[in-house]
């Protein structure tokens, strides 16, 4: 049941990719570069880490090509310029890879690569909080589901195993508060 839990969450994650870049092309949806970036880098890395240790799943299967998709298109289609958030996002990211060449563990690998993911989402967080319209409720509330089903995939709860599920459902989860339940604040200039 859990490799079924497993593939299903790499089924729906890929299907939540699909409302959302029909919403990039529509210019509804404005992908912050630098997040989808660190979500594009990081995945193969994670996946890398995963691969060694003998614990993919199918979210981060299916991770890999959708955030590089989204990239690419975050380039023509996505929030213009880079803010300071977005620049320390991308160096913490480099920061993580540093570490993981230089150790060469596969868990810390992992660890490093997870904080990084998460911090990378955080200028998207950013622009959600300020204007959740710059987001698709439809493929976000499509990921969360893909990432509880990813937490029932988890074969043991083991680091190698269990952290990615669980960082994922993290993101996720800030994200369904941030669309749905967010009070909505003034515009900033930030964003």
């Amino acid at each position: 049941m859990k490799n079924f839990f497993s593939v299903l969450s790499g089924v729906i994650i890929i299907m939540g990719f699909i409302p959302y870049v029909k919403t990039i092309f529509q210019g509804k949806t404005k992908p912050v570069k630098s997040t989808w970036l660190v979500y594009a880098v990081l995945d193969t890395i994670i996946f890398a880490g995963m691969y060694f240790e003998k614990a993919v799943n199918g979210q981060i299967a299916s991770s890999i090509l959708c955030a590089s998709t989204v990239f690419f298109l975050s380039l023509k289609y996505g929030k213009s310029g880079w803010t300071k958030i977005d620049i320390f996002a991308l160096v913490f990211a480099a920061i993580g890879i540093v570490l993981w060449v230089l150790f060469d563990d596969p868990i810390l690998c992992l660890g490093v690569s997870l904080s990084v993911l998460f911090a990378g989402s955080i200028p998207t967080f950013i622009s959600v909080y300020y204007d959740s319209s710059r987001e698709d409720k439809l493929s976000w509330t499509i990921f969360e589901i893909s990432a509880v089903f990813a937490l029932l995939g988890v074969p043991k709860w083991t680091f190698a195993d269990a952290a990615t599920p669980t960082v994922f459902f993290l993101i996720e989860t800030i994200m369904m508060y941030l669309l749905y339940i967010n009070p909505k604040f003034h515009k900033s200039t930030i964003y």
